[in-house]
């Protein structure tokens, strides 16, 4: 019987455990307050649309998103959908978009995901105390705000650094700085990796930048850094 029991909380312990690293991989989000403001305004409260018109912009804690027209849908839902057109700019602590329409989703009143589209539309983000500037243009690009990913898609154009790549998408991730560019229908990737002074490293040489981020090419080419 002691042995059950023993074995009961050592499981159980375990259980905690592993329930207390997960938490703690979780990203952490902003709790503070979600505001707006615009020029005009047209609010459908059968439906619960609202329709926003001139300088329009959401903002919450860091993270914030302009336009000259936005359409929220599920207005007054804490889980929410937010439509974006006309010289759109996404703003977090991490990135910078910019396009010519997007797409917010948000969950409990916090910004968790965003799609931007353009011709092209714009990403740069700079990493914290690094001079290395990651930068892409694409159709499309998808920003997973609680994982930290982007993925750009449609004749994408991804530089970091001096280095660049050209590909069908790019899914960079902006917390372990690593880079996926994939082909898909044109079947080649091109990319160019620019030497950093008179001597190259050997990681530099591999697709891997001194700071640590990593390339990984995918589609009938060699791969770069692959993991």
């Amino acid at each position: 019987m002691r042995s059950r029991s023993a074995l009961v909380l050592a499981l159980v312990g375990t259980l905690a455990l592993g329930l207390v690293a997960f938490a703690a991989e979780r990203p952490t989000l902003t709790t503070q307050d979600f505001t707006y403001d615009f020029e005009r305004s047209e609010v459908d409260f059968k439906n619960d649309i609202a329709h926003f018109f001139g300088h329009v912009r959401v903002t919450q804690g860091t993270n914030s998103i302009e336009a000259q027209q936005a359409v929220a849908r599920a207005f007054r839902s804490e889980n929410k959908q937010w439509e974006f057109r006309d010289a759109v700019l996404v703003k977090t602590a991490e990135a910078e978009l910019t396009a010519q329409s997007a797409t917010a989703a948000f969950e409990n009143n916090v910004l968790v995901q965003a799609r931007v589209e353009g011709s092209p539309a714009h990403f740069e983000r700079r990493a914290d105390g690094s001079e290395r500037l990651a930068r892409g243009r694409a159709r499309s690009i998808e920003y997973d705000v609680v994982r930290e990913v982007v993925t750009l898609s449609g004749d994408v154009w991804f530089g970091y650094g001096s280095d660049e790549f050209r590909g069908d998408t790019v899914v960079y991730d902006l917390r372990d700085e690593r880079v996926r560019v994939d082909a898909r229908d044109t079947g080649r990737v091109r990319g160019v990796i620019r030497p950093r002074g008179d001597e190259q490293t050997g990681a530099e040489r591999q697709g891997t930048s001194a700071e640590g981020g990593t390339a990984v090419l995918t589609d009938d080419v060699v791969s770069e850094g692959e993991a």
